[in-house]
């Protein structure tokens, strides 16, 4: 049986190989690949189909609301059956099928039903990806930041580059250069590394337990605002430049530029993780790949986890123990509470109720 209190645990009919880490950045250089172009350059397609501005906010704010109510019964979904390859996988392809209906709508309506269907496929894979993407890096110490960076760094690509084609063309190459991302993106959900969560007990959707959590509103509402404030950027930061006479190529770096402090972050990730780690948490510090080291385990050794269990669960009995005595003052201890104490050292398994009877 897995134990879920301790991400570092193999699941039972998965392993992850050596090759993981270059899967998994592929999926998210696919993913973002899909991004760099399409949020820089969407609206310039939507507008070519006769959208005006309040038609376009309409269009890509389906896409958002697609998320909030598609989102956590994907999830649900996913931790019904334990999978996430899978799932993702199919996802990709619906999505790209989806895609494809773009190429015969040409008014709002029409553009508003095919968006909504498109991006509920699209929109669960990136978090069915995080997870997948953080059980492997607990299951094997890798390092979360330094896999995601590969998605910042093929955005960054994919709005210079498609900026530079998209240049003196007609707007609607941007369809055929999104719906090519989306084929790749396709290929590279298949090579995800096929690693199975334990199937979650019960029909209750977690959602509802982790809305009960104050502290996760209060992250959820700052994240929101974020969000927002981001929004009108998003939608017509590229008409606006467009506008006022920049060409492609420029609105393309433009979007890649904020996207540079991004991989900065993400590349320093780990040092960050350490700063904070407790250095006697070997759970902990497993999450953050330096367990074996600090425990004084060279990196080949296998950790038997019930011992250390065993040693944390007799630390805590340990301090119980010398807290209690404290508390008796020092008139109260006896040779005899010397020798008790000397006993507890020189046989560790010894529990405080052994102490008591003696």
């Amino acid at each position: 049986m897995i134990d879920m209190t301790d991400p570092t645990t193999p699941p039972s009919g998965s392993t992850v190989n050596a090759f993981a880490v270059p899967r998994l950045a592929l999926f998210y250089s696919g993913f973002f690949l899909v991004i760099g172009v399409l949020m820089p350059f969407w609206p310039l397609w939507l507008k070519s189909r006769g959208l005006g501005a309040a038609e376009i906010g309409i269009v890509l704010a389906s896409g958002m609301w697609i998320k909030v109510l598609i989102n956590p019964f994907t999830s649900a979904l996913a931790d019904h059956l334990g999978e996430r390859k899978r799932l993702i996988a199919g996802l990709s392809v619906m999505a790209f099928a989806s895609f494809t209906l773009f190429a015969f709508v040409h008014s709002f309506w029409p553009v508003l039903l095919v968006s909504m269907l498109f991006f509920a496929f699209w929109a669960p894979m990136i978090p069915l990806g995080e997870s997948l993407t953080m059980l492997t890096a607990a299951r094997r110490s890798l390092d979360y930041g330094r896999i995601r960076l590969w998605g910042s760094l093929s955005f960054i690509i994919a709005a210079g580059t498609a900026g530079r084609i998209l240049a003196g063309r007609p707007a609607d190459l941007v369809y055929w250069l999104v719906l090519g991302a989306v084929g790749v993106a396709v290929g590279f959900c298949f090579l995800l590394p096929d690693i199975r969560a334990p199937k979650a007990a019960g029909r209750r959707l977690l959602i509802l337990d982790v809305l009960r959590d104050k502290s996760f509103l209060i992250f959820l509402a700052a994240a929101g605002m974020v969000q927002t404030s981001h929004a009108v950027y998003y939608a017509f930061g590229t008409l606006h430049w467009r506008a006022a006479g920049y060409t492609e190529t420029v609105i393309g770096a433009l979007w890649a530029e904020g996207v540079i402090a991004e991989i900065g972050v993400e590349h320093a990730s780990r040092p960050q993780a350490y700063a904070h780690a407790d250095p006697h948490d070997y759970r902990g510090i497993e999450r953050h790949g330096g367990g074996r080291k600090r425990l004084g385990h060279p990196p080949g050794d296998k950790i038997d986890r019930r011992q250390m269990r065993g040693r944390e669960s007799e630390g805590v009995k340990k301090l119980d123990g010398n807290q209690r005595r404290q508390g008796r003052g020092h008139a109260d201890h006896s040779p005899a509470d010397h020798r008790r104490h000397a006993g507890k050292h020189q046989h560790p398994g010894r529990s405080e109720a052994a102490d008591d009877q003696a």
